[in-house]
């Protein structure tokens, strides 16, 4: 299969009904064209290949339509389980996917506030969220449902397993949500990264102090292994 060109959108932050299962349902009904929210993989591989190899049993939660998963799946990393909320998105991607994957490559109808029914603990190494933290954040009884999202994650990751968070909220938005003991992971490190939006703004106009030019990766670790992450973030403004 070839890879797809896909869209990059931020979501509103104030979009409550990023949090309802009515909305996602509706949308996927119509429209399953490949779509990132945030960043696509080139723009997060090199942070989150640092905490994997290819070996390692991977949870994509809230897996949308993004090509994350595929792109990751061709460079290697082949056992993927992917989840969502939508049952008329999982339907379309095990038909999309059903030729040329191994076995290894998943998708599962699941709701990540309680996914008992369908992983035992300790299931997979590592977790990867790209903006479903902040959809549950957008919904409802965020705090009720965030809490129950995290320690779903935390159930089904081993124990020296990595959750890793890509979302709009800044340190003072994410920290104390994330560090609450009852989770068992501590965080690790917090990349903060450009927007692709930027790159259309001219250097003497960026204002590096706003929080909302940027997202943020939170590597949130369980157990006692140290992980020194390799090398660091290029210029935004450099030369190609």
């Amino acid at each position: 299969m070839n890879i797809q060109q896909n869209q990059l959108q931020d979501p509103p932050h104030n979009s409550s009904h990023y949090g309802k299962i009515e909305y996602w349902e509706k949308r996927y009904q119509t429209n399953t064209k490949p779509f990132d929210w945030y960043q696509n993989y080139d723009g997060v591989k090199d942070i989150i290949t640092q905490y994997i190899n290819k070996s390692t049993r991977i949870l994509n939660v809230g897996c949308g339509s993004s090509l994350l998963s595929e792109e990751m799946y061709f460079e290697g990393y082949k056992n993927i389980t992917n989840v969502d909320y939508s049952n008329n998105l999982i339907k379309h991607l095990i038909e999309r996917y059903s030729e040329g994957f191994e076995n290894t490559f998943k998708f599962e109808h699941c709701d990540v506030r309680n996914m008992k029914g369908k992983f035992a603990n300790n299931s997979f190494d590592c977790v990867i969220d790209k903006g479903t933290l902040d959809s549950v954040l957008c919904g409802e009884y965020s705090r009720q449902n965030s809490f129950k999202m995290l320690s779903e994650i935390s159930r089904v990751l081993s124990q020296d397993g990595v959750y890793i968070v890509v979302t709009y909220g800044e340190e003072k938005k994410r920290q104390q949500l994330l560090e609450n003991p009852e989770f068992m992971w501590h965080v690790k490190k917090v990349y903060k990264i450009y927007k692709p939006n930027v790159q259309s703004i001219s250097e003497n106009l960026f204002d590096y102090k706003d929080p909302d030019n940027y997202h943020y990766i939170y590597i949130c670790k369980k157990g006692d292994q140290v992980l020194t992450p390799r090398g660091k973030l290029g210029n935004l403004f450099k030369n190609n």
